[in-house]
């Protein structure tokens, strides 16, 4: 839809800009378009990341489409609607094509950005749109990257709430908010005693309707069972010992009452009790290094609680309804039921339960255990340089399109 709205916004730009517009010659006639081709992709700037979804995908999808595989049945399929081979570009082919183009429109907007005056506004509303288009670049990359490393721990951590919950739940990378390492403190109350020398990494990963955590070991294999043939790869084995899928219903966060040391700011992830999961309530005392890369984790997961708790006061947009509708027309709210009050207020109480901070006494005489080893700060700070440290494949490695 969004992809579809953008290309709609550029066809028509240049005529309802400009109606002489094919008759232009001279370079200063075209201000008013290259400054509204701008704004069309600083509009849409945050809805490209919706393709972190489809590019993560990507190779999977190319794992299923290869013959070697065993789809034997789908390639028999797919010549079978093209009989006199009247179409020339396969279906591999048109399932890159999208990421082909996200590729491509920072080098049209750099093209464009070079021939304007430097000094001129559309030069630098061009500059605002590159550097918009070059994070999302950066983005797919990342989500790639996390797919590629975590998506099979968040399909069966999916598939498991699906079998015990009904309530809708997408762990897709473009749904993915937020996401680091953390150092957790309480964790001999969940896994028993550990051992010493243990490398156990936690990390945290904020989705739009979920909060996934997870602790991971990592084994180093010994000398004499690596083959020759591994040589080159890594030596290091990981797994998972810890993993656990809350719902944006059933989560709640505060920062903790203990004092924050130098490098320890401290903060509680809260799975709310459940009386029909027969689930007593479970708190996951966690630490980072600054305070803010824990400021953003509350921060986050505050606003998630607010979106599902707004997203119930509500209603659906009528269908038929136009960006341009939505943006110009003020958003009003209906009077809501009898029950949607109920509910919206149950879960208000629930959401003050985040900001006023801890109920209970804080809980410092229990005797702490040893901090993990945090992250390595590209794991904790998902920002721009962080994804370029981390990138293993990326959009870089995706042939261009012809």
């Amino acid at each position: 839809f969004h992809f579809q709205g953008l290309i709609q916004v550029l066809e028509k730009l240049p005529l309802e800009m400009e109606p002489d517009f094919h008759k232009f010659e001279h370079p200063s006639q075209f201000k008013n378009v290259l400054f509204s081709i701008g704004s069309a992709f600083l509009y849409y700037v945050n809805h490209f990341k919706l393709y972190s979804s489809f590019c993560a995908s990507h190779s999977k999808a190319q794992k299923v489409l290869h013959p070697n595989e065993g789809n034997q049945a789908l390639q028999e399929f797919l010549s079978a609607r093209n009989p006199r081979q009247q179409h020339s570009s396969t279906l591999e082919s048109y399932l890159i094509k999208p990421i082909q183009r996200i590729l491509k429109y920072p080098l049209l907007l750099q093209q464009l950005r070079n021939l304007t005056d430097p000094q001129s506004d559309q030069h630098l509303h061009l500059v605002e749109a590159l550097k918009g288009m070059e994070k999302v670049a950066e983005h797919i990359n990342e989500m790639q990257r996390i797919h590629e490393e975590y998506g099979a721990i968040f399909d069966h951590l999916f598939r498991q709430h699906q079998k015990s919950c009904k309530q809708p739940i997408d762990l897709s990378p473009g749904d993915l908010l937020y996401y680091g390492g953390v150092e957790w403190l309480n964790i001999s109350d969940f896994l028993g005693k550990i051992k010493k020398g243990l490398e156990l990494h936690a990390m945290c990963f904020v989705f739009k309707s979920a909060v996934v955590f997870l602790c991971k070991e990592r084994l180093r294999q010994k000398k004499k069972l690596m083959s020759v043939a591994s040589k080159g790869s890594s030596n290091e084995v990981e797994i998972i010992r810890y993993q656990v899928l809350i719902p944006v219903t059933e989560v709640q966060v505060r920062a903790s009452s203990a004092k924050d040391m130098d490098s320890h700011f401290l903060w509680e992830l809260i799975h709310l009790r459940s009386q029909l999961q027969r689930r007593s309530e479970k708190v996951y005392v966690l630490s980072n290094s600054t305070a803010d890369f824990r400021n953003a984790f509350l921060k986050t997961i505050r606003q998630i609680i607010r979106e599902s708790v707004r997203n119930m006061s509500i209603p659906a947009t009528k269908p038929g309804t136009s960006p341009s509708q939505l943006i110009n027309n003020t958003a009003t709210l209906g009077r809501q039921t009898a029950s949607n009050s109920a509910v919206v207020r149950s879960i208000s109480v629930h959401y003050a339960g985040c900001e006023q901070g801890p109920t209970r006494p804080p809980r410092s005489k229990r005797r702490k255990p040893k901090p993990l080893q945090e992250e390595s700060s590209s794991c904790k700070d998902p920002t721009p340089s962080a994804s370029r440290r981390n990138h293993r494949k990326g959009l870089s490695d995706i042939p261009q399109e012809t």
